[in-house]
């Protein structure tokens, strides 16, 4: 039978209530400002998609076209940060769906989860090596973000306990050490499941109603601190300027697309002409409501960068095509 446990920890701890009360002080924050990266993540690509007159991220969607549209329409008074937090939630309970084909009274989709399974060894019967002497405890974590992860082996008495059998113990694990795993995880697990013979802790159970740092006003100071920064956005807005050039181009012409194109889209000189004109974000400015910024960069601005994408684009089309 084949066993795949990457995630394998120890726990060595006689109380672990008390040990849960310590993982959740220092994850919470963590996670909070994973959290507040999201937000900003999303407020600098809306701002800056509506500042250069660029498709919301998720146009493709009709939901997603009509709701744009009515913003722009009716000029809703709604601050930057706040459609953020909506964008956020949206894709939270589209991810949700996904998780349950689309059938869903909320969101369980949480994009900074950390879940954990803990589960006592037996008693072998040998106190040189049973576990349930020493109070310690094997674990899962369930998580997709590194920050959460090393945070959470940092605490004391967390240990790194992986086992598999699909493929070779890793260098640092002697054959005897890897065997003891082996056996550890066989005792706890069995032929089972983790969820048939662990008990399971969740450090956020209700990501929808608790993922709400973009509705604080003021601005929260983790969203201003999670800000990408200029350059940074200036070069993911030549990536989605460069990308739309090129698509318009192959469908005129008529031509396929090929992966290889991407690798060879590098529009340093427009992502130049982009920063150079970017404002820069602060609480003011994610206060201003999205269907205003359209006024905040005059035509000469929007002129010198289309220079700059026509320049590049005249300088770069054969090699990105051919």
């Amino acid at each position: 039978m084949s066993t795949k446990i990457y995630n394998g920890h120890r726990i060595a701890t006689d109380d672990i209530f008390a040990f849960t009360d310590r993982l959740r002080a220092v994850l919470d924050p963590v996670r909070d400002r994973l959290d507040a990266r999201l937000i900003a993540d999303k407020m600098t690509t809306a701002i800056d998609n509506q500042l250069f007159g660029l498709p919301a991220e998720d146009s493709d969607n009709a939901a997603s076209r009509a709701s744009e549209a009515a913003i722009i329409a009716h000029h809703r008074r709604i601050p930057v940060a706040v459609e953020a937090q909506a964008a956020l939630m949206g894709h939270m309970f589209d991810q949700s769906k996904l998780r349950h084909e689309g059938k869903t009274g909320g969101i369980d989709y949480d994009p900074n989860r950390f879940e954990l399974t803990i589960g006592r060894l037996p008693e072998t019967g040998d106190r040189q090596t049973s576990d349930s002497e020493t109070g310690d405890l094997l674990a899962i974590t369930y998580c997709e973000r590194d920050e959460l992860t090393a945070a959470f082996r940092a605490l004391d008495g967390v240990s790194e306990y992986s086992y598999w059998n699909n493929a070779d113990e890793p260098d640092d694990v002697t054959a005897e050490e890897w065997d003891a795993r082996r056996d550890a995880w066989h005792r706890v697990l069995g032929d089972d499941t983790p969820a048939q013979r662990m008990l399971s802790f969740t450090l956020r159970s209700d990501p929808g109603a608790d993922f709400d740092l973009g509705a604080s006003d003021p601005v929260h100071p983790l969203v201003l601190a999670g800000l990408p920064n200029i350059k940074l956005r200036a070069r993911r807005l030549a990536q989605k300027i460069a990308m739309a050039r090129l698509t318009s181009y192959l469908r005129a012409n008529q031509l396929e697309f090929e992966f290889s194109m991407l690798f060879k889209l590098n529009p340093g000189t427009v992502a130049a002409a982009i920063e150079a004109v970017l404002p820069e974000l602060d609480a003011d400015f994610l206060a201003r409501p999205l269907a205003d910024l359209h006024r905040l960069m005059s035509d000469d601005q929007h002129a010198a960068v289309a220079q700059a994408v026509s320049t590049w684009w005249e300088a770069n089309r054969r090699r990105v095509t051919s």
